[in-house]
């Protein structure tokens, strides 16, 4: 069954969203499988020669349509699409996000009869709500996928008070890739050694240095863990534009040296 994935973000952009997609479609027959996505960030060129499923890297002003697009530019825009998922033999079209991507499966559900799958990854569900006209279109493209994929039970809890049925929803957590991650107590020790960890009691965070994933907050809170455990260090695994002000606020807190 040939697959069209459309989705605003993709790798080689760093990201949990971006990666998630990216390893799932790639455990899939890659003759089964198509990418759409205007994202060129980073030496998408080369990532794109190396992928074993081809990726459309289309203008971006096609995928802008929902937030600034008359009707000339939705019409240019789903033409677009169905002509290519005619050409490909697209069955079933799957959506990086709800918003744009989940209203351009839903206009070829209703003029071509394909089916399509929402992943849902919990902030889209959340950001729109003091936004009603942006939040009703959210809830309708949810509304009328075939089916909807969670990365957590609080995501399906959220989509369920939006009022979707809980059978419409499947909790697909993210991944482990087992041959790149296992349990390697030598090098758990040479990296202790290196960043100077032995005998400190670790906090780990991994994840993109954004305000949302609340590094912050930690860092907030280390001088209150330092009174009751002082051998305590923030380990932040991770980059992204949050990094300079977190350093910053580090210092601010007097924590540098264990973060």
């Amino acid at each position: 069954m040939k697959s069209l994935l459309i989705t605003s973000t993709f790798p080689p952009r760093l990201g949990g969203r971006e990666n998630y997609l990216y390893n799932l479609f790639t455990h899939l027959p890659a003759e089964e499988v198509a990418v759409l996505t205007p994202d060129r960030e980073g030496d998408w060129e080369r990532f794109d020669r190396e992928s074993p499923f081809p990726i459309i890297r289309t203008e971006p002003e096609g995928f802008q349509w929902f937030y600034r697009g008359g009707r000339r530019l939705r019409l240019r825009w789903f033409t677009f699409l169905a002509r290519l998922c005619q050409q490909e033999g697209v069955q079933v079209v799957h959506c990086g996000t709800a918003l744009p991507d989940g209203l351009s499966a839903l206009l070829l559900r209703r003029t071509l009869g394909l089916p399509y799958v929402v992943y849902t990854f919990g902030l889209e569900v959340l950001r729109y709500r003091d936004q009603p006209w942006t939040h009703q279109r959210l809830v309708r493209a949810l509304q009328e996928a075939s089916r909807i994929v969670a990365i957590s039970n609080f995501t399906k809890r959220e989509l369920v008070r939006l009022g979707l049925p809980a059978d419409q929803v499947t909790t697909i957590y993210p991944g482990l890739d087992t041959q790149r991650f296992y349990p390697d107590p030598e090098a758990g020790a040479a990296l202790r050694r290196r960043l100077g960890l032995e005998g400190k009691k670790v906090i780990l965070t991994l994840g993109r240095l954004v305000p949302r994933k609340g590094q912050d907050r930690v860092i907030e809170a280390l001088p209150q863990v330092l009174r009751q455990v002082p051998e305590a260090v923030y380990l932040i695994a991770g980059d992204g534009p949050d990094r300079e002000r977190l350093e910053r606020l580090a210092w601010d807190q007097g924590v540098a040296d264990h973060v």
